[in-house]
């Protein structure tokens, strides 16, 4: 192992982003190194810090060929040191030194059932950008939808006149919008980032529900109530167009009342946020 603290940072780059190749620019800070038998820890932390843990620990072999290979891997995880991964091949020995940890270590037949690469659960934050990909891939189908059904509803591109009134293709559009800008904008920020956004609040949360639900109820009784006969499908019990729009009259009840519970909460979390932010303190 080096001791030029140079060579140690070369190291230490070239083993984390083998490690973390998807986040490419990130720099690696050596905070301390510790040496047991022929292991070597490097304890260091990204800079900036976006590989999803504020540090991790390197531990480290020297091969036969005198080549440092990399073992596996810690992560700090809400104060305390947790295994992240270790490499296919590698045998338990390391893990009973006290690079992570301080309870006991896992014996070799235990270190050989734990897996070799990082779990699934923790695959998004170790990887935020590609994540972040994933969340904006699942909300632009969403965008694309609405956005078209809102144009469509102003007649700017085509649709069938009796598919349903233009104000019903616009809820159904904005019941698309409204959803997929909220994945669509959090996954280009946390590409943008490296960070996941942080979480709103109820009222945004509640304002967004609030408005889908609303949407829906308005399609469902604007089905209900205008719906084109020839575009009822079905048999239904009786298969008879009075039957098709009850059951859609009772969907657009239902959501109605969700989308008011909803909308009511939301007023009073606004209402109960503002007023605790108005009341200045009181003198002791």
């Amino acid at each position: 192992m080096p001791d030029d603290r140079g060579e140690i940072e070369r190291l230490l780059q070239s083993i984390a982003s083998a490690a973390f190749p998807d986040d490419v620019g990130v720099r690696w800070h050596a905070r301390s190194v510790t040496r047991k038998a022929n292991f070597t820890c490097i304890e260091a932390e990204p800079v900036p810090p976006t590989v999803g843990y504020p540090r991790f620990r390197f531990v480290l072999e020297r091969a036969a060929s005198g080549e440092m290979r990399d073992l596996g891997c810690y992560c700090l995880d809400r104060g305390a040191w947790s295994l992240l991964y270790t490499t296919p091949g590698t045998t338990g020995e390391w893990q009973r030194l006290g690079f992570g940890p301080p309870s006991a270590a896992p014996s070799a037949d235990e270190s050989e059932k734990r897996p070799s690469v990082p779990p699934k659960a923790e695959w998004s934050k170790t990887h935020p950008r590609a994540a972040g990909g994933c969340l904006a891939l699942f909300g632009l189908p969403f965008v694309l939808g609405g956005v078209y059904a809102i144009l469509a509803a102003f007649r700017v591109l085509p649709s069938d006149p009796r598919d349903a009134p233009p104000w019903i293709i616009f809820a159904a559009g904005i019941a698309f919008l409204v959803p997929g800008l909220v994945f669509f904008s959090a996954g280009l920020w946390t590409m943008a980032t490296g960070r996941f956004p942080s979480g709103q609040s109820p009222v945004v949360q509640g304002a967004v529900v609030t408005v889908v639900l609303t949407c829906m109820a308005v399609i469902s009784g604007g089905a209900a109530l205008f719906g084109d006969p020839r575009s009822f499908s079905g048999r239904g019990l009786t298969g008879t167009v009075a039957e098709k729009r009850f059951w859609f009259g009772l969907a657009a009840v239902l959501i109605g009342v969700l989308a008011l519970l909803f909308g009511t909460l939301t007023i009073a979390a606004a209402l109960a946020r503002r007023g605790s932010g108005s009341h200045p303190e009181r003198e002791r």
